[in-house]
């Protein structure tokens, strides 16, 4: 009866321990920091709503890279403050 009983408490143990890898899975694949925060939401109302659809929303946004749009738009906003401090400097 006592290995028994050890062996439940392993076994319980293993599956509580595989259970939260798994549903962390998403949180370790996501890439850049916003995307991480998106899924880390996603995965706790996972957890805490118990319907899969949140976790399964956060693996399919975790697999997916997100381009970056804010670098190219820091590029052009910077040309065309270049662009109009040379127009102010020198006037036509």
């Amino acid at each position: 009866m006592i290995a028994v009983g050890i062996s439940l408490v392993i076994f319980t143990l293993a599956t509580g321990i595989l259970y939260l890898r798994l549903h962390a899975l998403p949180d370790r694949i996501a890439h850049n920091k916003i995307q991480l925060q998106v899924v880390c939401v996603l995965g706790l109302l996972a957890m805490f709503t118990h319907m899969h659809i949140f976790w399964i929303a956060g693996l399919l946004l975790a697999f997916v890279d997100i381009p970056d749009l804010i670098g190219p738009i820091k590029r052009i906003v910077a040309a065309t403050e270049v662009i109009a401090g040379a127009s102010i400097n020198h006037p036509k």
